[in-house]
């Protein structure tokens, strides 16, 4: 599935000027100082997809009885074990491992929406067909989402068999259903600005205009719109 471009290619750079000239911290004189790359249209590829996980933690803990024989407790290990299940729902993940002077950038646009990709890239153009990035393969980011939630579990498991006792040793194991999963291509444009020698990598999302962009800062451009704030 795809969504189509609302912003005009056009607009990008007038956008990407008043977000910078908006924010707080910005240079005094940026626009007369910065100069600005070309504008690139993309669809990048992501991985969208929901599944329901059962968890079965194992362990030995050190559970407190009652001491038959004086006044107290006692301590004595024993086997424990505990069920629970997770739902992964509308996990989001980049799909190419392309572009990698945007990689801090791209690293932020997993809270991008995605419901407004419901074209069928069947459907698409030759032109914006063009645009298209394969994906990585599935099995390559599955592998990669799979040692997370094993990881995430065996912390998790772990924190479940204490309700039992002291948790001496633990392990998960893990079983992964109704799996559903499809591609998204999500319309980006890819453009960058230089600034007193360094570069700054952004992107603007194609349909809802929301940058991702690293930037520079200054105190004089803080003092500077004070002063214009209260006349100064």
């Amino acid at each position: 599935a795809y969504a189509e471009f609302r912003v005009p290619p056009e607009n990008v750079r007038p956008m990407v000027e008043q977000w910078l000239t908006s924010r707080w911290f910005t240079p005094a004189q940026f626009l007369e100082k910065a100069s600005f790359g070309v504008v690139i249209p993309k669809y990048l590829p992501f991985w969208h997809f929901s599944v329901h996980v059962e968890v079965e933690c194992t362990g030995k803990v050190l559970k407190k009885e009652r001491d038959p024989y004086r006044d107290g407790t006692i301590e004595t290990a024993g086997n424990a074990r505990e069920q629970y299940h997770y739902e992964y729902r509308n996990v989001f993940e980049l799909a190419t491992h392309s572009h990698e002077g945007f990689k801090s950038q791209l690293g932020r646009v997993s809270n991008w929406r995605r419901d407004r990709a419901s074209l069928s890239v069947s459907s698409m153009a030759p032109g914006p067909r063009s645009m298209l990035e394969s994906p990585t393969p599935w099995v390559e980011m599955w592998r990669r989402f799979m040692h997370e939630v094993y990881e995430e579990h065996e912390k998790r498991g772990r924190q479940v068999l204490q309700r039992q006792g002291s948790v001496l040793e633990s392990k998960v194991h893990l079983e992964f259903k109704k799996l559903e999963k499809r591609t998204v291509y999500i319309p980006v444009y890819m453009t960058n600005y230089q600034y007193e020698g360094n570069t700054y990598p952004t992107l603007v999302h194609g349909v809802s205009g929301e940058i991702i962009s690293d930037r520079p800062y200054s105190v004089t451009g803080v003092m500077s719109r004070v002063g214009n704030l209260f006349g100064l």
